[in-house]
């Protein structure tokens, strides 16, 4: 019997993109978590636009006061990644509590990542949802 070697699929992208896990946190891959750090970025806004389906993560800067609608973003170390915590804000906008892989880009005018929002719990999706099993401990 001959061995089959398993290739992962791995999901890099040069440009910004996000990840939307199951834990409800909103995951920047490294281009975007550069673009985050290189503007000295600790806390950000989380906007939306359900008119047009636009998701927006906004840069509050060091030298403008900490807002208090403000999240903390976390950076990765050698920034591989960088996460904030959004499941409240998800939920709010219908998220279905599925993971979400999509492009973003950077708008430099107003300093914020913009990605499209997905179709929450469509059959016909543009991105790969990541089922998640629960196991009995035993």
């Amino acid at each position: 019997m001959a061995y089959i070697i398993y290739e992962r699929e791995l999901w890099r992208s040069p440009l910004p993109a996000v990840s939307i896990c199951v834990s409800g946190r909103i995951v920047l891959n490294a281009p975007a978590a550069r673009l985050f750090n290189a503007h000295r970025v600790e806390w950000v806004l989380l906007l939306s636009d359900p008119e047009q389906r636009k998701i927006a993560v906004g840069a509050l800067t060091n030298r403008r006061k900490k807002d208090k609608r403000a999240f903390r973003i976390d950076y990765q170390p050698r920034l591989s990644e960088a996460a904030v915590c959004a499941k409240s804000f998800l939920k709010r906008l219908g998220w279905d509590g599925r993971r979400y892989r999509l492009d973003a880009h950077w708008d430099e005018e107003n300093s914020r990542l913009e990605f499209t929002m997905p179709d929450w719990g469509s059959a016909k999706r543009m991105i790969l949802p990541v089922e998640v099993s629960r196991q009995k401990a035993g």
